[in-house]
């Protein structure tokens, strides 16, 4: 048989269909490749973000357990609040890990075993309460969270290695699968340049497909970027983009930094549950967003603490910040129900003459305004002033050397009597905390306290005390001075577990009698009645420790609730004593108090008592107890023994009469 002879032409028209065929077959696969190849990469990133999570978890877990020893051994530069800020960074991330979208992230890789996350997460309330009976400086206090530590920390670290494996595996197939696909497309490039009458239409096609995979991978690199910078609850920044904004605006213009703390926010989330407060933090993330302007930073440190960074002079900050504090005051709806809250705000505006200070120095001066707006009644603002910035370095070196104080005897303890008025008699003694510093002097005794609560030392410094004034009080027994002795305590030592167990503790140990410590309590901490704070107000009882109010009359009064707590003594505020000689108002007041707590089988003392002229106003009322310096200013042990063992402090028989 004769073949046929094809020429040119005819093998041009035999693969010109053949070429369009393979070029329709080529796109068609080369779409659905590029496809792939994109939503592999996006993936691919996607997973590998997660495996970055996944990662720190390890990290954070050994961050937790560092602050939390570190607290324990007594080291001054970690507080309480630093363990409780690392706790609640490490229960977060666990919370994350267990989304839906990070289990399947995760299962993708090698990190198969994700019961990992599940089981940490079940048993975070057990490590919060093991947080919670740390205790600065006792090393002991340490063995539940090194428990937890001996339990989980293996696993956490395989569970890290195995997601950083996996990251580190994502990436390189990532990079192989873009060279892999780059090859692709060269190839077809070179199979269509012999196409010369298809080589316009490929190019069209190639560059519509690799516009839409440099699309999908800057949306993916977009994603990463901003859930790496974003707060996960809240969708604001995270603390870690405030800091780098911060760090590069500290060498510009005129900006301010404002701290916000929310107000009364604990009491939320005791009440109403986490939902409400995760509710209540995302409703005033969005009002302190929609008051920001191009260029400013808004974002979430943690807990209910937010940081702005505002672009522009004072009179601007001054106005967000009476805004933010107008708007989150309205308070929002949950579960159809109102929820009231209130911010502070501490600002600190730096300008051309504070240009040179750290990212560290404008966060330290923000906070220290931030403390003053808290103390000046909260829901209000206030700015960075020299003489915050004093005082905020003055409490920091309080805090420091509290520990170091009590070690060297800088810090002690003075005695004031307490005395009958009807016969002069002393028929106890309050124990005064007294600080004498090397270079500032006398320290307020309120200020000591302050800075030892937030240094985390006002329990070893209450014990101080209590030691003391058991100690005073069995010398004066040995002496045939039977005294009870008063000693103040804070409202944030009834809310940890091991106080009442500290304090009988000590009283055991100087074989007190029932009734020969006195703890004093203010209004305020009568207020709180949850279950640790009513369960070691009981427990001291039981321990034979009595209780009474201070400072009645200063706020909120009420003897009905001192009357259930069976409290045994009301100390009347020395704002009442020093109007007591003046005020028809004040009389009726005293006079009052004193009969119901007669009434109620609970004795009376006036605070603060100067003057001859009180000490006669209270006598003729009705008052039986009184102590200040009218009878006797705070001494020392060495003077007190004499004091006591002497006569009976002088009372003037005669009675002035009452203002009525």
């Amino acid at each position: 048989m004769k073949i046929p002879r094809l020429n040119a032409s005819g093998l041009l028209w035999i693969r010109f269909p053949a070429m369009l065929g393979l070029l329709a077959v080529m796109l068609v696969v080369g779409q659905d490749g590029v496809k792939k190849v994109a939503d592999g990469i996006n993936l691919r990133l996607f997973n590998s973000a997660r495996f970055e999570e996944a990662t720190r978890s390890e990290m954070e877990f050994n961050d937790l357990l560092n602050k939390a020893y570190r607290f324990t051994q007594g080291d001054g530069t970690v507080s309480r609040e630093d363990v409780r800020f690392a706790l609640d960074i490490f229960w977060s991330r666990m919370d994350t890990l267990r989304t839906a979208s990070y289990r399947d992230a995760l299962a993708s890789g090698e990190v198969r075993e994700t019961a990992i996350v599940s089981r940490v997460f079940a048993s975070l309330p057990r490590l919060d309460a093991a947080v919670l009976a740390l205790e600065a400086g006792n090393p002991a206090s340490y063995k539940q969270v090194g428990d937890f530590a001996m339990e989980f920390q293996a696993p956490l670290l395989e569970y890290s290695d195995r997601s950083y494996t996996a990251r580190r595996n994502q990436l390189r197939e990532l990079v192989e699968k873009e060279r892999q696909s780059l090859d692709d497309l060269r190839s077809i490039q070179i199979e269509f340049v012999g196409l010369s009458c298809l080589v316009l239409i490929y190019v069209l096609v190639e560059l519509s497909l690799s516009r839409r995979i440099n699309r999908r991978l800057k949306v993916a690199l977009e994603d990463k970027r901003r859930l790496l910078a974003s707060d996960h609850l809240t969708g604001i920044a995270n603390r870690r983009h405030f800091e780098e904004a911060l760090a590069e605006q500290s060498m510009q213009g005129s900006f301010a930094v404002v701290l916000v703390d929310l107000d009364g926010f604990k009491g939320v989330n005791d009440t109403l549950g986490h939902a409400a407060g995760d509710h209540v933090l995302k409703a005033v993330a969005e009002i302190l967003d929609s008051l920001r302007l191009e260029g400013d930073i808004v974002s979430r440190l943690g807990g209910d603490e937010f940081a702005i960074l505002l672009d522009g002079s004072r009179e601007r900050a001054r106005h967000y910040a009476e805004a933010a504090v107008a708007r989150v005051s309205t308070g929002c709806f949950f579960d159809g129900k109102p929820v009231r809250i209130s911010a502070s705000l501490g600002i600190a505006h730096i300008d051309d003459a504070r240009m040179g200070a750290t990212p560290e120095q404008m966060m330290r001066d923000a906070d220290a305004a931030l403390y003053v707006a808290k103390a000046a009644g909260r829901n209000c603002i206030r700015f960075t002033t020299p003489d915050i910035m004093a005082m905020s370095h003055r409490k920091q070196a309080l805090q420091v050397e509290i520990r170091s104080a009590i070690e060297t005897g800088q810090i002690d303890v003075a005695f004031q009597p307490i005395v009958s008025l009807a016969d002069g008699r002393v028929t106890s003694l309050e124990a005064l905390v007294r600080w004498e510093h090397p270079d500032l002097g006398l320290i307020d005794p309120h200020e000591l306290v302050v800075a030892a609560e937030q240094a985390s030392e006002i329990l070893p410094l209450t014990l101080f005390v209590i030691e003391r004034a058991c100690n005073i009080r069995s010398t004066l027994g040995a002496c045939g001075r039977d005294l009870q002795v008063a000693v103040n305590v804070s409202p944030r030592l009834l809310t940890l577990e091991r106080f009442s167990d500290a304090v009988i503790d000590v009283v055991h140990r100087h074989a007190v009698q029932r009734g020969g410590l006195l703890l004093e309590l203010t209004e305020d901490a009568m207020m709180d009645e949850s279950e640790t704070v009513l369960r070691n107000i009981e427990h001291l009882r039981d321990g034979g420790i009595d209780f009474a109010v201070d400072d009645f009359g200063r706020g909120y009064s009420n003897l009905g609730r001192l009357a259930g707590l069976e409290f045994r003594r009301v100390k009347l505020d020395k704002s009442l004593i020093d109007n007591v000689t003046s005020s028809a108002r004040t009389v009726d007041i005293v006079r009052g108090i004193g009969r119901m707590a007669a009434d109620l089988g609970m004795d009376v003392v006036a605070e603060g008592v100067e003057t001859a002229e009180q000490f006669a106003a209270l006598q003729s009322l009705g008052i039986p107890f009184a102590q200040g310096y009218h009878f006797a200013r705070p001494m020392k042990p060495l003077l007190l023994l004499p004091f006591l063992l002497g006569k009976p402090l002088p009372v003037e028989k005669r009675t002035l009469r009452a203002v009525r």
